[in-house]
């Protein structure tokens, strides 16, 4: 399709490319093109994969991904791909540029990966605060303005902004997007707890957010998805027992280490028997305990 092979054009001049990846980017017939994919008898553009096919390259202090990879301007020109259902960037670097408000045009968008693209930045880059106040939208917070991207991400199947420095609370929308299969909000600093309606995700076969920085409890209620084979809440701040029953009890300790504040059967860590009405009160010494724990360390 010639709107498509001109989106793509105009996309990959936004780009540096010092590799010269994008070499093959010629010619009328984009589907031929790296990273590209089609629909079989439309040829519509299905699929931008250009992650950094190097990742043991990537150095976390520098947010860089080694050779092979990309820079500049994700421009808008994608949503001019109107059947596009994946985007990978992963592994690259787009640090100090924007990515534009264009998401909320991409209808049939169903994974979207932009892990380890070396901090995602909005309107003139910064770390940025996620946060969520409307239904079936996910919503950014930067600067005290928000930024709504809605009707999309209900379509998306897998979920990965690992690595992306994101802060503030888990928008509480994300449980909205119940077709996800696989979700990843690892190495970042989110906070705040783990919110109850995770369990709305009755399709998840893998969770993780490890390496944040939740506290609280661990919501009862994720024992109930029973199609959940990975998870992953290590070396965060949560606190208190861990659910014993249902899905909870097939993962073991690994799933839960670095959260000195926890117990139970999964860790081997006995939980103290206090009476009836006095489970306040465990939180506080667990969150008192995780607190000392990570100003001595």
């Amino acid at each position: 399709m010639d709107s498509d092979r001109e989106a793509l054009v105009d996309f990959k001049n936004g780009l540096h490319d010092p590799e010269n990846r994008l070499s093959s980017w010629k010619g009328s017939n984009c589907c031929q093109w790296w990273g590209i994919s089609c629909e079989t008898t439309s040829g519509a553009v299905i699929a931008v994969d250009l992650h950094n096919p190097y990742p043991n390259n990537y150095d976390e202090s520098t947010g860089t991904s080694g050779f092979w990879n990309l820079s500049g301007e994700i421009r808008p020109s994608l949503t001019k791909l109107k059947f596009l259902r994946l985007l990978d960037l992963s592994f690259n670097t787009f640090d100090g540029n924007t990515i534009p408000q264009f998401f909320g045009s991409l209808k049939n968008l169903q994974y979207l990966n932009l892990s380890n693209s070396g901090g995602i930045y909005i309107l003139g880059g910064g770390n940025y605060e996620i946060v969520g106040s409307y239904y079936e939208s996910f919503v950014v917070n930067m600067k005290g303005q928000p930024l709504r991207y809605t009707k999309t991400l209900s379509l998306v199947t897998a979920l990965d902004l690992s690595g992306n420095n994101l802060s503030g609370d888990l928008p509480i929308e994300i449980t909205n997007l119940l077709g996800l299969l696989v979700l990843d909000l690892s190495s970042n600093q989110i906070t705040g707890h783990i919110p109850e309606s995770i369990s709305k995700l009755k399709e998840l076969l893998s969770l993780d957010l490890s390496s944040n920085r939740f506290s609280g409890a661990i919501p009862q209620s994720l024992g109930s998805l029973s199609s959940l084979g990975y998870l992953n809440l290590s070396n965060n701040e949560l606190s208190g027992p861990i659910p014993d029953k249902d899905q909870m009890l097939t993962f073991n300790a690994s799933s839960f280490a670095g959260n000195v504040g926890l117990c139970g059967r999964q860790l081997a860590v006995k939980c103290p028997v206090l009476p009836v009405g006095e489970g306040e009160k465990l939180h506080h010494i667990f969150k008192e305990k995780a607190k000392r724990f990570s100003m001595s360390a």
